[in-house]
């Protein structure tokens, strides 16, 4: 699952750096500074769990990922911290 996330990403985005969670699971974070971050977690199933941090604004939520398309909710808070905007993502 996590090659499919890779797969998904835009090219313009920086590849993430990566760690193994307790539970199996990869996480990919991506850092634009101390207080700046999104964090992507990848299991085996279609969930993907994400955090953010942008100061002191901060988040996390789940979305389903169809093994193709990068959820908009994820793609948005990469692309945002990565061309220095805020990570920010909002909840529907």
């Amino acid at each position: 699952m996590a090659e499919s996330v890779l797969r998904a990403l835009p090219d313009e985005f920086p590849t993430p750096e990566f760690a193994l969670e307790p539970d199996g699971a990869i996480e990919m974070d991506w850092a634009a500074g101390r207080y700046r971050l999104f964090s992507l977690s990848v299991g085996p199933g279609s969930r993907l769990a994400y955090a953010w941090l942008d100061g002191s604004d901060k988040g996390h939520g789940v979305e389903r990922f169809d093994g193709i398309t990068l959820p908009t909710r994820i793609h948005d808070g990469i692309k945002t911290l990565v061309s220095n905007g805020h990570a920010g993502i909002r909840a529907a």
